[in-house]
């Protein structure tokens, strides 16, 4: 129920099509572990300048976070495809949601596909 609270109806209608997939635990586990990366990088601006201007060069991103936020959604955009969300309006929800909220998004959609 708290994911419901937090992010809507997103979490209940992926987990279900994720759940379907054969891949569900081996994907959960990844999100896990990419949602503690990217609560480990600098949520506002990379450690070495460089960095960011690669970043800004390549897309846009003004955080070293998107980059994982955007791989982690992409993946839960391919393996649910039945979900009822398309692909390019799921990937603007997560990405729109920030790095902090992204991967709480996915914490909470891990452990929803997961018994």
């Amino acid at each position: 129920m708290k994911a419901r609270a937090r992010f809507g109806d997103i979490v209940p209608s992926v987990a279900r099509g994720l759940r379907r997939n054969p891949e569900a635990a081996a994907l959960a586990r990844e999100l896990r572990r990419l949602a503690a990366e990217i609560r480990g990088l600098p949520l506002e601006r990379p450690l070495v300048p460089g960095i960011e201007v690669a970043l800004r060069l390549s897309d846009g991103a003004q955080s070293a976070a998107a980059p994982l936020v955007g791989l982690a959604a992409e993946m839960v955009a391919d393996h649910a495809p039945d979900s009822g969300w398309r692909r390019d309006d799921l990937l603007d929800y997560v990405e729109g949601l920030g790095p902090a909220r992204a991967a709480d998004f996915f914490e909470q959609l891990a452990a929803a596909i997961t018994p």
